[in-house]
């Protein structure tokens, strides 16, 4: 490492100060007893805290470990499939904006790997894994994708796509848009998911999906809401008066030509932000319990065709560094000391105390000082910031002591130079007088 940025500023927190203020004290100190009992106030069932179904603006939760966010991912697709999804016994079809990607899972082809993948096996890897259990290097790999329009997913691609006209890489964070299956997919088919039928098929049987950037652009959030304000204009002035005057006809005819031209403008900039991925072929590592009964988990090596990415809804703390939301959900604090700053790193992402909601109450007792060696760390890069900030300001003295004298001869020269002109030109005066010239 040869460069460090200082974020002094509390631009995050502009909305909530006093809460920029706190995480202040936290990262240079510590929390006071009075800085934790305000954090607790955001506990789910005390103070009349409750957890709203929907949110306004960018939310997600954050959770310590893999398996815990495969837990939270998977509660919310059950509470989806719960409120949209027709009963195993219904005589309709289930909705199609909503289908669970299965992996294609096959035996490792390497000698070394002793188990065989059968129907019993893979059933299992399906029914019990979440990407936490499947490992494809340092990547996690979804065995079974649960996917809906408008689902939230991140990428785990590699990084050769960045330089595209849609960048994308792993970690690019993206919404659903649409799912393409092949012709005539012959694993497409309904299956009993919470008691409800829910459309299943397999990676093989995938075209691509198509996926948008999320966040949204600032362009399309407004183009959004000039679309949403326009609309609204649009339906008062249909229910003010039948028939219509001219001047609410011209109006309406005005305001019909406006929302074509911003539907078209929102088209075009959505179509910047959204790509395409086709499923991809792994070797992977699957650790799963062989049954139900059994205590302890095996692990072996296999095949796996998936698309590469994993749902998005909660989120582990590494991966929300750098990043600022508007409502962060902590499901529970990380045990043990693995997770250095890791408490730091989720609180400081939102913006506002109102915006924070806790399932548990932060520890009044654990200490959160930063280390001893993170102190020494910063205190030798701020040496280094004085120096290299007063060895610039010499040498900006110095580039200004420089130009004052090269203005001066510059203007001694030009001086010069006027004299000399004046001299030559009397010379060559006096020189034509004495020749008899006039």
């Amino acid at each position: 490492m040869n460069c460090i940025i200082f974020l002094d500023n509390g631009h995050r927190f502009k909305d909530d100060p006093e809460y920029g203020e706190m995480l202040k004290r936290m990262w240079f100190g510590d929390l006071t007893k009075r800085d934790r009992e305000r954090i607790n106030t955001r506990v789910i069932g005390s103070n009349g805290i409750t957890l709203p179904s929907t949110f306004d603006g960018d939310a997600c939760y954050a959770c310590p470990t893999n398996k815990e966010r495969n837990s939270i991912s998977s509660g919310n697709f059950e509470r989806h499939i719960k409120k949209t999804h027709p009963a195993v016994d219904s005589v309709h079809l289930p909705p199609k904006h909503t289908i669970i990607i299965e992996a294609d899972i096959r035996s490792s082809l390497s000698k070394q790997s002793k188990t065989k993948i059968n129907r019993v096996l893979r059933h299992r890897i399906l029914t019990t894994c979440g990407d936490a259990m499947v490992e494809v290097g340092t990547r996690h790999i979804d065995p079974a994708l649960c996917l809906y329009i408008g689902a939230y997913l991140i990428c785990v691609i590699s990084n050769q796509n960045l330089r595209e006209k849609v960048p994308r890489g792993n970690g690019t964070l993206c919404r659903v848009v649409a799912v393409r299956l092949t012709n005539n997919p012959q694993s497409h088919t309904w299956k009993n998911y919470y008691n409800k039928k829910v459309w299943t098929v397999n990676a093989k049987d995938v075209e691509w999906i198509e996926v948008e950037h999320y966040p949204k652009s600032i362009i399309i959030q407004q183009l959004e809401k000039e679309i949403e304000k326009t609309t609204k204009t649009y339906s008062k002035l249909l229910l003010e008066s039948k028939p219509l005057s001219r001047k609410q006809q011209r109006n309406k005819q005005r305001l019909t030509d406006k929302l074509n031209k911003l539907n078209i403008s929102l088209a075009t900039e959505n179509r910047k932000h959204r790509f395409k991925l086709k499923p991809q072929h792994y070797s992977a590592y699957v650790t799963v319990k062989p049954n139900q009964l059994a205590r302890s988990t095996m692990k072996f090596a296999c095949r796996m065709t998936q698309l590469p990415v994993n749902l998005n809804d909660a989120t582990t703390g590494h991966k929300l560094q750098g990043m600022t939301k508007d409502v962060v959900i902590i499901t529970s604090w990380p045990k043990g000391g693995l997770f250095k700053n890791w408490e730091y790193v989720v609180l400081s992402r939102v913006r506002t105390l109102k915006g924070l909601y806790l399932f548990q109450p932060i520890d009044m007792q654990k200490s959160f000082k930063p280390s001893e060696e993170l102190k020494r760390f910063f205190k030798r890069a701020r040496i280094k910031e004085q120096r290299f900030l007063q060895a610039r300001q010499n040498r900006l003295a110095e580039l200004k002591k420089r130009k004052t004298r090269e203005k001066i001869w510059m203007t001694g020269l030009s001086v010069w130079i006027s004299n000399f002109v004046v001299c030559i030109v009397s010379f060559n005066e006096d020189s034509y007088q004495s020749l008899g010239f006039s």
